[in-house]
C-alpha cells in the first residue's frame, strides 16, 4: 500500500495525548491498519519520524483523537501544540530558527515539509515581514479529511511562537474541504523591535540547538537499534536467500522432470504459446498428432498451424482471455474441436486451455489435446448398435419393470429384515446381558472377546481379566486336550458345534462342573469370525445326579434281592402245595376210588365220580400252580430246557408257532440271571400274543464271547418304537421298564427294533458267569 505521511504527524498526536491524557494513548491505535495491528509495539513505530504510513492511518488517528477528547477542534490544537512547543522535526526547527523570522523561514520550511507529506503541495503566494499568503493543494487521488486542514492551520498559527512572538492571526479565505480548489491561509503576525528582543533572538537559536542536539542523541540511539535490527534482518535475508537458491535448484530439477514428462507424455499433445499465438513449446505427441516437427512449429503462430478458419475468431478471443488472466489455471472451458493436421486433414481432439501466470513474466498459454479419433470410431460403431440395443431395450423394458417391482419388494423385505435384525440385536443384547447362563465370544485363537455378567460371576473373573486370561487355565489337563481337539475340528469345518460336560477352574482355584456349548459364527462367505460359547453351571445337578445314581443303585440291588426273595417264596409255596395240599388231594382221590368200588348204588357211583373229577381238576391246577411258582424245569434242567418248555406251553395254549434255536456252547448263568431271562422271554411272548397278532415266533440263543445273546423275533404287525418308553412302563407282569432296569443291574441290556408291518425283534444281551464275577450281583 502506498504511504503518504511521515510519522512526524502521528508523533505529534501521540505526544499531545501523552502530556494531557496518557491513559488514553493505547486507544489512539485502535483499528488503524492491519499492518499496524501486527506490530509488537505500534507506538514505537508511529513515534519514529522516519517511518511512513498510509493516509488512512492518519485519518483514523484523528478520528480516535476526536472520539477520545470529544473536541471537534482537536486537530487544530495538536498542530498548534506541535509548533508552539517546538515539536517540529529538528531539521525544520533549525532552519526556522536560522532565519530568525517567519517571512524568511516559510519558503525553506515549505521545501522540507514537502518531504514529510506527499498528500499535498504547499504554495507560498506572498510573504512580507509581518504577513504571508499560503495555499495547500490537496491531491485528489489521496484520501484526505478536514482534520488535515485544521492540523495545518494550527501549525501555521503557532509558528511565530518559535521566536517568542504571539500566535499568528490566520484567516482561511478558501477551503478545499468546502468545495474550493485548495485551502488558502492569510497569516499575520506582530513584529517587535527592541534591544531586548534582539538579544533574545540571538539566544533563542542556541537554546533550540541544545534541544536539537539532545534529540539528535536520542535519534542516534534509535538509529543504532535500527542498525542492529537491519543487521539481524540482513542475516535472516542471507539465510532466506540461501534457502531460495536451494529451492531454485530444486525448481530447476523439478522443471527438467516436468519438461521431460510433458515431452514424452503418451497420447497427450501439449503446445505452449504466448499471448500473441507464437508457439514456444511443441512436444513429441504434438509432432505425432499434427505432423509438424518441433523445429517446424516453434516460432510460428499456432493459428497458422492447426486452427481451422471457422474457429480462428474463437482462438483470438482465447488469446485475449489468457492475456487478462490474473492467476494460473484454466482460462477457457474445455471442449471437443476439429483441428488441422499438416496434410490438411482434420482430427477430433478434446482440448484443454490453461495459462501459467508468474509474477513479473508474460503469461504462457498451453493447449492440451487428446486425440479422439479412436473414440469417435468407437462412437460410430456404438451408434450402429444403438438401434439394435433400443429394440432389445424395448423388449426388456417390460421384464425390467417386473424385475424392478420385484426388487422394490425385495428392498422393502430387506428393510423389514434390517429392522427385524436391529430389533433382534437389541433382544440379543438384552438376552446376552440378562441370560442366567454364562455366554461369551471366543476368537479363533480361543481367547475370550466378550463375556456376559453371568459368565464373569460364574468364573470369578472381571471382563478385562477374562480377555487377558489364558483359556488353558480354566480346564484340567485331562479335559484341555479334548476341548482343544474339538475346537480345532470346528475351525477346520469338520464339526458344526460341540457340547460336553467337564470341570472348570474358577479364579479362586475351586472347580465347578459346567456344561459347555461351542458353535462358530461365520460371515456371508463362510469364514469363521468368532465362536459363541455358553457355560452352564451344573455342579448342583451333578451332585443330584450322583445322589440319584447311588439311590438307583441301591434300588436295583433291593429289587434284585426282592426278586430273589420272591422266587424263593414261590418255590416254598410250590413245595408246600406239592407236599401237603397235593398229597392230601391225591389221598382223597384214592379213598374215593375205594369208596366207589364198595358202593353198589348207581346214584352214589355218579356222585363219587363227580367228586373224583373235581378233585382231579384240583390236583391238575395245583400241579400247574406248583410249576408256575417253583419253575422246577428251570432249576432242574436249566435255562435252555425251560425256554423250550415255555415255547411248548404258548404253542399249546395260544396256537402260536414258537421255534427255539440255540448253539451247543455252554452258557453258565447265575440263578438271578437265568430267572430274569426266563421271565423276560415269557413277558415278550405275552406281548406277542396280546399286541402283535403274530403267527410265528423265532427264539435264538447263542453265546458270543463272554455274553449270552438272545433274540425273540415275530412276524406280527410291529409298532412305532417311539412309543416304546411309554409301553414299557405299563403296569402288569414285570413290564419292559422293570426288565430293562434288572438287565442293567446285571450288566446287560435290552434292544427292541420294530417297524409297522415288519414285525418286532427284541435282543437281550447279558454277561455270562465267569470266575464268580456275578456272585456279588446275585447276592
Amino acid at each position: 500500500m502506498e504511504k503518504h505521511h511521515s510519522c512526524i504527524n502521528t508523533r505529534a498526536i501521540i505526544e499531545y495525548f501523552q502530556e494531557r491524557m496518557p491513559a488514553e494513548v493505547p486507544n489512539l491505535f485502535v483499528g488503524l491498519d492491519p499492518e499496524i495491528d501486527k506490530l509488537a509495539n505500534p507506538k514505537e513505530f508511529l513515534m519514529e519520524i522516519n517511518n511512513w504510513v498510509p493516509s488512512n492511518v492518519v485519518i483514523r488517528m484523528f478520528d480516535n483523537a476526536r472520539a477520545i477528547s470529544q473536541d471537534d477542534d482537536i486537530a487544530f490544537k495538536i498542530g498548534f501544540d506541535s509548533a508552539s512547543r517546538k515539536k517540529l522535526g529538528y531539521i525544520q526547527r533549525i532552519i526556522l530558527l536560522a532565519y530568525k523570522n517567519p517571512r524568511r523561514s516559510l519558503r525553506r520550511a515549505q521545501k522540507i515539509n514537502d518531504k514529510f507529506n506527499r498528500n499535498k503541495r504547499i504554495e507560498i503566494v506572498e510573504t512580507t515581514r509581518d504577513r504571508a499568503v499560503i495555499r495547500l493543494h490537496w491531491f485528489d487521488d489521496i484520501p484526505s479529511i478536514e482534520d488535515f486542514c485544521r492540523f495545518n492551520k494550527g501549525i501555521y498559527t503557532g509558528i511565530p511562537t518559535i521566536w517568542n512572538l504571539p500566535p499568528a492571526i490566520l484567516d482561511e479565505t478558501k477551503c478545499y474541504f468546502k468545495g474550493d480548489e485548495y485551502c488558502e491561509y492569510h497569516l499575520k503576525w506582530i513584529k517587535r523591535f527592541s534591544l531586548k528582543e534582539s538579544l533574545l533572538n540571538l539566544l533563542v537559536p542556541w537554546r533550540a540547538l541544545r534541544y536539537t542536539i539532545e534529540e539528535l542523541e536520542r535519534d542516534k540511539e534509535l538509529l543504532k537499534r535500527k542498525f542492529e535490527e537491519v543487521h539481524y534482518l540482513n542475516i535472516q535475508l542471507k539465510e532466506r536467500l540461501d534457502e531460495l537458491m536451494s529451492l531454485q535448484e530444486a525448481l530447476k530439477e523439478s522443471e527438467a522432470k516436468f519438461r521431460n514428462l510433458l515431452e514424452y507424455l503418451p497420447g497427450v499433445a501439449v503446445q505452449g504459446y504466448g499471448v500473441d499465438g507464437t508457439v514456444r513449446y511443441w512436444n513429441k505427441a504434438s509432432e505425432k498428432l499434427y505432423g509438424y516437427l518441433a523445429e517446424e512449429a516453434v516460432g510460428r503462430n499456432l493459428a497458422d498451424l492447426i486452427i481451422p478458419p471457422e474457429i480462428k475468431p474463437l482462438f483470438a478471443k482465447g488469446l485475449e482471455l489468457g492475456a487478462l488472466a490474473t492467476k494460473s489455471g484454466e482460462f477457457m472451458p474445455p471442449g471437443e474441436v476439429m483441428l488441422l493436421q499438416k496434410n490438411g486433414s482434420r482430427v477430433p481432439v478434446h482440448s484443454i486451455h490453461t495459462v501459467v501466470r508468474l509474477e513479473g513474466m508474460e503469461p504462457l498459454l498451453f493447449c492440451i489435446d487428446v486425440d479422439l479419433s479412436e473414440r469417435k470410431r468407437v462412437e460410430e460403431e456404438l451408434r450402429r448398435y444403438r438401434d439394435h440395443l433400443e429394440n432389445l431395450v424395448e423388449e426388456r423394458t417390460g421384464e425390467l419393470t417386473r424385475v424392478n417391482q420385484q426388487l422394490q419388494s425385495e428392498i422393502m423385505e430387506r428393510r423389514r429384515t434390517e429392522l427385524a435384525l436391529r430389533e433382534s440385536e437389541v433382544r440379543f443384547r438384552t438376552i446376552f446381558e440378562g441370560a442366567p447362563i454364562g455366554i461369551g465370544l471366543w476368537s479363533v485363537e480361543g481367547k475370550f472377546l466378550e463375556g456376559n455378567p453371568a459368565l464373569t460371576k460364574m468364573l470369578g473373573y472381571g471382563l478385562e481379566e477374562l480377555r487377558a486370561l489364558d483359556p488353558a487355565r480354566l480346564s484340567p489337563p485331562e479335559d484341555l486336550v479334548v476341548r482343544e481337539a474339538l475346537f480345532e475340528e470346528i475351525l477346520k469345518g469338520r464339526r458344526d458345534f460341540f457340547e460336553r460336560e467337564g470341570r472348570c477352574r474358577r479364579k479362586d482355584g475351586s472347580f465347578i462342573w459346567v456344561w459347555v456349548h461351542v458353535s462358530p459364527i461365520r460371515d456371508s462367505s463362510g469364514k469363521i469370525l468368532f465362536a459363541l460359547v455358553m457355560f452352564k453351571d451344573i455342579t448342583q445337578e451333578k451332585q443330584v445326579q450322583a445322589e440319584i445314581s447311588a439311590y438307583q443303585q441301591r434300588l436295583r440291588s433291593l429289587a434284585s434281592e426282592l426278586s430273589l426273595t420272591e422266587e424263593r417264596e414261590r418255590r416254598r409255596l410250590a413245595a408246600d402245595l406239592h407236599d401237603h395240599i397235593g398229597q392230601i388231594l391225591a389221598l382223597a382221590q384214592i379213598r374215593l376210588g375205594e369208596l366207589s368200588q364198595e358202593t353198589a348204588s348207581g346214584r352214589s357211583l355218579n356222585t363219587v365220580g363227580e367228586i373224583r373229577e373235581y378233585i382231579g381238576q384240583a390236583i391238575r391246577y395245583t400241579r400247574s400252580l406248583t410249576f408256575e411258582l417253583g419253575l422246577p424245569v428251570l432249576y432242574d434242567l436249566g435255562l435252555e430246557a425251560a425256554v423250550e418248555w415255555l415255547a411248548d406251553q404258548f404253542q399249546e395254549q395260544h396256537a402260536l408257532v414258537v421255534n427255539v434255536n440255540h448253539d451247543d456252547q455252554p452258557k453258565p448263568l447265575g440263578e438271578a440271571a437265568s430267572l430274569l431271562i426266563f421271565r423276560v422271554i415269557r413277558e415278550l411272548l405275552t406281548n406277542v400274543v396280546k399286541h402283535s397278532h403274530a403267527t410265528q415266533v423265532e427264539i435264538t440263543m447263542t453265546r458270543e464271547g463272554d455274553y449270552l445273546n438272545l433274540q425273540v423275533k415275530d412276524n406280527g404287525i410291529g409298532f412305532d418304537t417311539s412309543e416304546f418308553g411309554a409301553r414299557s412302563g405299563r403296569a402288569g407282569g414285570y413290564g419292559l421298564f422293570s426288565i430293562r432296569e434288572r438287565l442293567n443291574h446285571l450288566g446287560g441290556y435290552l434292544e427292541v427294533a420294530s417297524q409297522a408291518g415288519q414285525g418286532t425283534k427284541a435282543t437281550i444281551t447279558v454277561p455270562l458267569e465267569q470266575d464268580g464275577r456275578l456272585a456279588s450281583i446275585k447276592h
